[in-house]
């Protein structure tokens, strides 16, 4: 209450409070009430910079609000990111948090840049407890630059390709120092790829660039690992003259084929081609799928010659004909020759023919005679079998 004709309160507690005029003259008055509203005292506007760490250009940061009023309450908060650089409107919220309420975070993303290495920006935070009670603050963020990726297409490959280094990823800029590193399926160590390693299909590779200020960069591609046709050889046998259809087992798609040498052979271009060789041969084929993966295995063919088997022989100490020498016979390493009389009786055994039977048993001579012989080559052929006349 005053009755002065300005008159004048401090009031203690924000509120909304009616304020009365009375005016007298004489016995007549007149009274008249108004509103009047007290959010508070000056405010002190303080921020900080909430959980940011790095200050990449890249990265969203977040201010804490720590504005303070003695009473009342904050009405609204006026916030300039960029107060010279770039003075654009400022972000206000006119409903900040109350005081006693856990601090407001704002948010908020800085166009990214890549040179120069870094920028310190002002941000202002102004705060009002009242139309005309304000109080403002800044603070300098230490922007980074951040580095910038590319990472081109990577080429399909077969999952037989022996490993090998991935070179189409880069930092962009080569204005941050910094080193990069691949992640993902089959990768080993910091950039080789084993596709052995990896997942038939597709595989996604993602190379990260981490920059000595600690700002980072990563972009992920797709390798198509395919997979690789296989082929299992081996080894075979024939006879002079015969032929056989080369063993060879295959696993894969819309293969195709290509054997070498071509010789002897009836077709280079099918799975199993049929072989006439005359002397032993190592064929070779390289198995193809329809992505343009390979495999190759080879087939050993062992030829075995007719043997020569004489149906007599001499051996009275004369150097000629002493011996049953069976030619060709020594190309079938586990050959078996059984020698009969007559009467059934076995005269001679011998597993392999390296030493021609000389007409002896146990070192005595045999008489003389027709003895009968059956030869077994192990090799999956026809015994020989036939006779043998034993002369002096």
């Amino acid at each position: 209450t005053s009755a002065l004709f300005t008159g004048s309160h401090r009031y203690g507690v924000a509120g909304i409070y009616q304020v009365s005029l009375q005016t007298v003259s004489g016995a007549c008055s007149a009274t008249v009430t108004k509103p009047f509203t007290l959010n508070g005292s000056i405010p002190k506007a303080a921020f900080d910079l909430a959980a940011n760490t790095t200050f990449c250009s890249d990265t969203t940061l977040r201010f804490k609000d720590l504005a303070t009023v003695d009473f009342g309450e904050i009405t609204r908060i006026e916030w300039l990111y960029d107060v010279s650089g770039n003075p654009v409107p400022p972000q206000v919220d006119s409903n900040p948090a109350s005081r006693n309420a856990a601090a407001k975070l704002y948010s908020h993303q800085y166009p990214v840049f890549y040179s120069p290495t870094f920028k310190n920006l002002t941000v202002q935070m102004k705060v009002f407890s009242g139309i005309s009670c304000f109080d403002s603050a800044r603070v300098v963020v230490p922007l980074k630059a951040v580095p910038e990726v590319i990472f081109g297409n990577l080429a399909a490959v077969c999952n037989n390709a022996p490993p090998f280094v991935i070179t189409q990823a880069k930092e962009k800029h080569g204005i941050l120092p910094g080193a990069g590193f691949f992640v993902g399926g089959g990768i080993i160590g910091q950039a080789d790829f084993s596709p052995a390693l990896a997942n038939t299909g597709s595989n996604s590779i993602t190379y990260t660039y981490v920059a000595d200020n600690s700002c980072s960069a990563r972009q992920t591609q797709s390798i198509m690992v395919n997979q690789a046709p296989t082929v299992t050889g081996g080894r075979a046998g024939v006879l002079q003259g015969g032929q056989i259809q080369l063993p060879a087992n295959y696993t894969g798609n819309g293969l195709t084929y290509k054997w070498t040498p071509a010789q002897y052979l009836d077709r280079d271009n099918v799975a199993n081609p049929v072989a006439s060789p005359v002397k032993d041969i190592l064929y070779r084929v390289v198995v193809s799928s329809a992505e343009g993966c390979v495999a190759t295995d080879t087939v050993y063919v062992k030829v075995f010659l007719n043997p020569t088997i004489p149906n007599a022989f001499s051996p009275n100490g004369d150097g000629i004909n002493d011996l049953w020498n069976i030619q060709n016979l020594n190309t079938y390493a586990g050959a078996e020759v059984l020698v009969y009389n007559r009467y059934g009786q076995l005269m001679y055994q011998s597993k392999g023919y390296s030493t021609p039977w000389d007409g002896t048993q146990k070192g005595k001579p045999l008489p003389v005679g027709t003895y009968y012989y059956l030869i077994t080559t192990q090799s999956g052929h026809k015994p020989f079998t036939g006779s043998v006349t034993l002369l002096r």
